[in-house]
């Protein structure tokens, strides 16, 4: 279904011996025009394959790093989880690392053993931070990086964990909740994932006056239109004339349609795959489900933009769109905008007054 990549391409990324090798592989491959394909159902579905084969080659140069200092291998299960755009399959060529580690303590595994569990994987995930860092993804400005030990964490406290934000739900416990409902693993055992996935469903479906608290997270971000129906970019600074293309255009898509894919039950990540699940659970109609997929697809690749707007290799400005010359014209961006205010308006009416949790009226102002 989707653009395959070539076999070299996998080999020499498989073969890749460190993070140095991995860095150029990175800058050259993710640099080719050829990956990206604009009429396919998941235009940046190579792109975002090669962004997860250079993160699993980089696992597995850390583990190797971690046996050649003497830590030995891996002593208990374990699964990488990637978050963010890397969980959701939607990031563009450049990126950071959101990541995660769940690991399985032995039962009736001693004190001892299990800080040597914990020592090894502290060490690893230093490792692998580190190297992703050199390989060109920095690391995330929020602390989600497994070499945090908020998101590296043993199977049963990850699921305690998820109990604990459930029962306190404030902003910031709702926003590691919403983060981990686009967890995705990567490499290890994809069986602990899917106990800690079941767990998350189990968390979300039995609370159901959560969905009411993630409605303030998910509605954060506003669009980038002023009451005359205008553009609002950025007014001073380096970016004074730019779109947040990242936060006023992209995430209002991604955060909307994640709620009504939990609140679905829907298991995939990928915002694409969500809104599908969604035609499929009659949740929207079928118009209003091509409308937000075709423009969502329109946001994918105008995220492949500001690499060459900004040639300066910084990752911040990868969330800025300069409005000249653009392929597509303002009048359109303006119509996948003005869909996203509809998007977000459809999703207060639907959660404002979750089961358990009062409305909250005069959020659109």
């Amino acid at each position: 279904m989707y653009q395959a990549l070539s076999p070299d391409w996998i080999s020499v990324i498989q073969s890749a011996a460190n993070f140095s090798e991995l860095s150029v592989l990175r800058r050259e491959l993710l640099g080719r025009r050829d990956i990206v394909v604009p009429d396919s159902p998941q235009p940046t579905a190579a792109l975002n394959m090669l962004h997860q084969l250079i993160v699993q080659q980089a696992i597995e140069i850390s583990i190797r790093l971690c046996n050649h200092s003497g830590m030995g291998n891996p002593p208990v299960p374990y699964v990488f989880l990637a978050y963010g755009s890397g969980g959701r399959m939607e990031q563009s060529q450049t990126s950071d690392q959101d990541n995660g580690l769940v690991y399985q303590i032995p039962d009736g595994a001693s004190e001892q053993e299990q800080r040597e569990v914990e020592l090894f994987f502290s060490q690893l995930a230093d490792t692998l931070v580190g190297g992703l860092a050199e390989v060109g993804y920095p690391e995330c400005s929020g602390g989600v990086i497994c070499s945090n030990p908020r998101w590296r964490r043993s199977l049963e406290i990850w699921k305690s964990r998820y109990d604990d934000w459930a029962e306190d739900p404030v902003w910031e416990h709702i926003r590691y909740l919403l983060l981990c409902g686009d967890a995705r693993p990567l490499s290890g055992d994809f069986r602990l994932y899917s106990q800690l996935q079941a767990h998350y469903q189990h968390v979300l479906t039995s609370r159901p006056q959560l969905f009411n608290r993630m409605l303030h997270n998910t509605l954060y971000y506003r669009v980038p239109l002023n009451w005359f129906g205008r553009l609002r970019t950025e007014v001073r600074g380096r970016y004074q004339g730019a779109l947040n293309l990242k936060y006023g255009v992209y995430l209002p898509y991604v955060n909307s349609v994640r709620l009504w894919a939990l609140a679905a039950g829907i298991g995939a990540t990928s915002t694409l795959e969500r809104i599908r699940g969604l035609r499929e659970a009659g949740d929207w109609s079928h118009a209003f489900c091509d409308e937000i997929e075709s423009n969502f697809r329109k946001i994918l690749l105008l995220r492949l933009l500001p690499i060459d707007q900004w040639p300066d290799d910084d990752y911040e400005s990868n969330s800025y769109l300069k409005l000249e010359g653009l392929p597509t014209g303002l009048n359109e961006i303006k119509s996948i905008i003005k869909a996203s205010q509809r998007l977000q308006k459809l999703t207060w009416h639907r959660f404002a007054h979750s089961p358990g949790m009062p409305g909250q009226k005069g959020w659109f102002r």
